[in-house]
């Protein structure tokens, strides 16, 4: 019994105070540029903030430790009718530590973002994809740490109605791969690209390729397998499927929402209280986020959660983004000493009161 009391004490000695960091944040797709975070599970609201003040255009968000202290930061791109304007806020203090046009400032079809460590150097870089227009389906990565941008292309050349983006790595090479999805007016294409070298790794056609409603995508596991997640945008139902990345075979297919709701979902895969989580979003004209676990097992697929960060009856659609997945938190030295002086306390009582250490008594 000795044991078990003082291990848990000497444990948490010494490892500080936790961040109060997003594991989930949210962007009005319309009306405003209202970002959320929301800490899991319980989806208790810990920030929340005006990114470009007085735009009614909407906001997209991604979460990514784009300062290098260890805590997700969120990241904005400002929606259709605005300069394509990419800030950054710090995670805990919410201050802007980042600000920036992602292309000519004259365009206003809209920026999306997402955050991974494209370049490999521990710190998330910023990835962008412009909306439909003169620079449409445009692809850039901002060096996280200088900002620098560190990769410009196109993935759907010709094409004038946009692309979302999606990063994460996917081929196991330490490299945040880039995934993108067509827009609105073109199929429903999906591509791959790698973090690494820039060349396209995957490329194919999630729905039926008539389908023209745009897609919404996302990069992780499912099951343990290294998964694309794509979302139908407005005009179709709420379906969301995914593949394996190391063959493309659907893994799986099911409807979010109510079958005949449709204003689209955005995907977003992400840390659910420390495991593998889906989150889709309504996309517009609905209010609701549900939560899918991710993990391998019994409950894969499951709906584990769902909230509605702007109320219930917001017309506006949302926007939808999930810190990466929790480290195991390792103790910091002077911890593991105290853990060790604790094994020690610990052992010599099981000496003092028990001589038989090794009797099958224990």
């Amino acid at each position: 019994m000795l044991m078990r009391l003082i291990l848990p004490v000497v444990a948490v000695l010494g490892m500080g105070a936790a961040a109060q960091a997003a594991d989930v944040a949210t962007g009005t797709a319309s009306l405003a540029s209202n970002v959320k975070g929301f800490g899991t599970p319980g989806q208790q609201e810990q920030a929340s903030f005006f990114a470009y003040p007085g735009f009614a255009g909407g906001v997209r968000v991604a979460l990514g430790d784009v300062t290098g202290d260890g805590v997700a930061d969120y990241v904005t791109g400002a929606g259709v009718g605005g300069g394509p304007h990419v800030k950054v806020f710090d995670g805990v203090s919410l201050a802007e530590a980042r600000s920036f046009f992602a292309y000519d400032p004259g365009f206003t079809g809209g920026v999306f973002v997402a955050a991974g460590d494209v370049n490999h150097d521990g710190i998330a870089d910023i990835v962008t994809s412009s909306g439909a227009g003169a620079a449409s389906g445009q692809v850039k990565v901002f060096d996280g740490a200088g900002g620098a941008e560190i990769r410009n292309f196109t993935p759907y050349p010709g094409f004038g109605g946009g692309a979302r983006v999606a990063a994460g790595d996917l081929d196991g090479d330490g490299f945040a791969d880039i995934v993108t999805g067509a827009g609105p007016g073109g199929g429903p294409h999906v591509k791959v690209f790698s973090g690494q070298t820039g060349a396209e790794l995957r490329s194919f056609f999630a729905f039926a390729p008539q389908f023209a409603g745009g897609v919404s995508v996302a990069a992780g596991s499912w099951g343990g397998e290294q998964a694309i997640f794509v979302g139908a945008g407005p005009g179709g139902g709420p379906q969301v499927k995914v593949f394996r990345m190391a063959d493309l075979s659907e893994l799986a297919s099911f409807f979010a929402f109510a079958p005949g709701f449709t204003g689209g979902v955005n995907v977003a895969w992400g840390d659910f209280d420390g495991s593998a989580a889906l989150y889709v979003a309504e996309a517009t004209n609905g209010d609701t986020v549900r939560v899918f676990d991710a993990r391998a097992g019994a409950g894969l697929g499951t709906q584990i959660g769902a909230f509605q960060p702007y109320g219930p009856g917001f017309p506006g659609g949302i926007e939808v983004a999930a810190a990466p997945l929790k480290a195991p938190a390792v103790p910091e030295p002077a911890s593991w000493a105290l853990m060790i002086a604790g094994f020690g306390l610990a052992g010599a009582a099981f000496r003092t009161r028990r001589p038989g250490l090794h009797s099958a008594a224990l």
